[in-house]
Parts: structure tokens; sequence; C-alpha cells
């Protein structure tokens, strides 16, 4: 759990491995430390992964912004492997998942972000690959691709439904933005030699603010696509629905790379309820098209886009869409839809050319048989109750308090300890005791129990074969009562 208080991280150094490795039954979740309906966005700051892959600042990237302590990712090694990320939930975090310079050896699929203060997920540089990916009401982007980022990344969801879910700074809140970097000095050229911002998304399903009818609240809500900052990229085969600006192109570089270079690509994807299709800052320069619209539409020209679909009748993602998640979770499988087809051929979209991509026969990130996200994630994270009554220290008890300070509390000693630590307690009556030794990521590792007598007990609790960290002990009596307390195995 992440501490409010400390607004705490959890960083994963260059070199180091975090294998959170859960089941689609099982997930690994990382949330806040607050009780149900005591949580909010920002309660604590998310993940941060640090990697030796490639990025387009000198191979260096610091990241400062929110964060109570800088941190540096970056090298020379695209294969890197930061660990295992699979059948994950980030909840109510400031970022959520954070991949600096993260290489393509990192295994990456079915995590899910919800309610994060800033960004969801984070792609500075690498080229870490991931599929099935859900951002449920982050406040600023669902996904930032940067810093020379070539991530190839395939099913992507992200909804903003919740009106509060924006920010009122910078460039306002977006969906899915590519940007090349941040040197507005240096007209956000890579450095030397440095590949440029190159990701590449297919079937993403973005839904907007204005999904589910909404009519005001939606200021600081702007695109669905932002493609700024010298940026090159493409996405295919993709839903952006309801979002007061479908697509949108910010900077004369970024124009550029679109109308001139065709380093920018948008094919085969469909608009739905917008306020306006597409915009772009500064004027549309000659080139390809002499406008955005002509260069979204496909005209007579090769260089422009092929496949888009401005605007259909019916989209046809489930009413639960629009629902209270708390009393029936969202299902997105489609019905009756007006969405056109997608297209992987080699020739038209050469860059889905490539093993990582699965060839299908629908835009957006569900078909009508299978919803990726059922099971294993949770779209009403406030009402969850992480750590039931009888586990929180605050609870009445047929055990003394956990404060070390009292004479009846849970003392463990010696604390660090290798080898043999002793639980000390009082009890107010005679039953069976269950004590239970549990990992960081919550795996129950180590189980004792014992009949006692009411009193003072004295229990001896083996760490041999642990490896080193941090647990928790919990003390159980026979009626679920429980104290706990941590103990550092060196």
């Amino acid at each position: 759990m992440g501490q409010k208080s400390s607004t705490a991280v959890l960083i994963i150094d260059r070199g180091a491995k975090l294998v959170s490795q859960g089941t689609v039954t099982n997930p690994v979740q990382f949330t806040s430390d607050q009780q149900p309906g005591y949580r909010a966005a920002g309660d604590w700051n998310g993940i941060t992964v640090l990697g030796y892959a490639t990025n387009n600042t000198s191979n260096s990237i610091t990241l400062t912004n929110n964060r109570d302590c800088s941190v540096t990712g970056g090298g020379t090694n695209d294969n890197d492997n930061s660990g295992t990320y699979k059948f994950m939930r980030i909840e109510y975090p400031i970022y959520g998942l954070s991949m600096v310079s993260v290489g393509d050896g990192t295994e990456f699929h079915d995590v899910q972000v919800s309610y994060p203060s800033e960004n969801a997920l984070e792609l500075y540089g690498g080229k870490v690959n991931f599929k099935n990916f859900a951002s449920l009401n982050a406040k600023r982007y669902d996904i930032l691709a940067t810093h020379g980022n070539r991530s190839k990344a395939q099913f992507i969801l992200g909804v903003r439904l919740d009106l509060s879910a924006n920010v009122s700074t910078s460039d306002l809140s977006n969906g899915i933005v590519f940007s090349n970097n941040d040197d507005a000095a240096g007209g956000y050229a890579s450095s030397m030699g440095a590949a440029n911002n190159h990701p590449v998304f297919s079937n993403v399903t973005l839904i907007g603010p204005k999904y589910c009818g909404a009519t005001s609240g939606l200021t600081n809500f702007k695109n669905g696509i932002l493609f700024r900052n010298n940026t090159e990229g493409g996405i295919y085969n993709s839903v952006v629905a309801g979002w007061p600006n479908g697509i949108f192109m910010n900077g004369s570089s970024t124009i550029a790379n679109a109308n001139s270079s065709s380093t920018i690509k948008f094919d085969y994807n469909s608009l739905y309820d917008y306020a306006t299709s597409s915009g772009n800052s500064p004027s549309w320069t000659s080139g390809c098209e002499t406008t955005l619209a002509l260069w979204l539409n496909g005209s007579v020209n090769s260089c422009a886009m092929q496949g888009n679909q401005i605007g259909l009748s019916v989209l046809g993602y489930s009413s639960t869409v629009c629902g209270n998640y708390c009393s029936t979770a969202p299902g997105f499988l489609l019905g009756s839809t007006d969405l056109n087809d997608p297209n992987y051929d080699a020739t038209d979209v050469p860059e889905l050319n490539n093993v990582f991509f699965t060839s299908l026969d629908y835009r957006g990130a569900f078909d009508q048989t299978k919803d990726w996200t059922a099971d294993w994630t949770a779209f009403c994270p406030q009402s969850t109750d992480y750590c039931p009554d009888q586990r929180r220290s605050s609870a009445p008890t047929g055990i003394n308090n956990l404060n070390a300070g009292n004479s009846g509390g849970l003392v463990l000693a010696p604390n660090p300890v290798s080898g043999m630590t002793y639980a000390e307690f009082a009890t107010q009556q005679s039953g069976k005791i269950n004590i239970s030794v549990i990992n960081s990521v919550g795996q129950v590792v180590r189980t004792i129990s014992k009949d006692v007598e009411k009193g003072k007990q004295r229990i001896g609790i083996t760490t041999d074969g642990l490896s080193a960290g941090m647990y928790l002990i919990n003390v159980e009596l026979n009626k679920g009562n429980t104290i706990h307390s941590r103990v550092v195995v060196k």
C-alpha cells in the first residue's frame, strides 16, 4: 500500500527488476493506504521504473516533477529487462506507472491504472512493448509517450467519464499524447544520433467525457489524441469517442512530420461523438495536403491518411459503460456497430507488419466476444476493503492492541532479525493462535498454529529461508481478531 502521509513511491532502479506477476483471478494490487471512502487521486506517488534503454536526450532522463526525489534512467541497451508487470492494478497515485528508458526485454501486459492525479502511464524513451492496458479517470493523460519512445502497443482502453478527472494547467487534459521531448529552446530536436519519438499503437479505445451525454464541465478536456513537440508515431485501427476534439497537432515541426515527411500516421481509425474532429496550431502548412481535415480524410494524394471514419451513427458499446461502476462493472463488448473494418495489410500499414501485432477483424480494443478487462480489473476501487476490520490495528480485538509501548502490545524481538524472532503479546482468553508471515506483495510465506492459555505469550518464528526485506506478522485468535506488526529480515 502506498503511504499517503509520506507520498510514498516505489522506485525500480536501473539494473533491478520488479516481478509483479499476478493472474487473471489474483491480480497484484498497488493502492492507497487509506480506508474505503477516504481514498483520492494523488494519495501516493505510484511506481517508477528506471531502465538502461536509449532515449533522445543524450540517453539520460531525470524526472523531478511532483516527486520528492529526482530519478534518472537511460543507457544504450534497448533490450534491457526491468522485470515483469502483468495482471496488476495501480490505484490513486499521482503518477501511475512511469517507465523511464525501459527496454523491450521487459514483460508488460494486463495492467490497469485508476484515478491518478496526473498521468496513468508514462513512457520516457525506451522500447517497452505492451498489450491490454486500461486507464480509469486519469486527470491529465491516459498515456504520455515522449523523449524518443519507440514502444509498440495493442489493446488500450482509456475511460474518462468522471468530469472532475481533469487538470487546468499546461495543455490541460488529453487522452494519448505523443511528444518528442520538452526541449523548446532546441526546437524539440533529438540529441545527436538519437532516435525520434515514434511509438506505434493499434486497437485503442478512448472513451471521453462527452460519451455519456455530458454537455457542461468540459472546459479542461481537450483532445483524444495529441501530437506535439516534433513527435513522430502511428495510431491505427482505433476508436476515439466522446472527446471534445478527436485529434490535434501542435507545433509547426509536428505538422511538417505529418504533412511533409509522413512520419506521423493515423490510419483506419474511427472518431465518434466529438465537437470537432480535428485541429491544429499553428496554421497548417502546404505539403501533402492543404488542411488537416484533408490529410485526415484521405484525399486523392497518396500521402494523406487512409480509411479513417469521421463520425458514425452507432458505436455499440454496452450501456454499462455509462452506468454506476460500483453497482455493475462496465462491459466493453461490442454490440451492433457501424464501425468500419480495420486494416493490417503489410502494404497499407507496414508499421503493423510485425510479429508483435495480432491481426483482427475489428477496430478499437474490443470485439463482440472477448472483454480482456473481465475478472482482474476493478472499476470501483473506492469501495474495496483491502484490509478488512479484523486486520486493522484500530479494530477492537481479543488481544491487547499492538502499540509497542503498551505492556500487552505485540513486540517482535530481535528486530531486525536473522534466524529466530519472538512474538510477544498478551491474550485475554484461551484459544488457538494463528501466526502468518506475509511478504511485501501480500503472499503468506509462513504460518504457525498454537493452542495457548490466557495471559502473556512468547512464540518463536523462524525466518530461515526468507529473503531479506520487510514482512508483516499477523497474530490471529480463533474468533478472527488480529493484531500485526512488522519485522525486518536481514
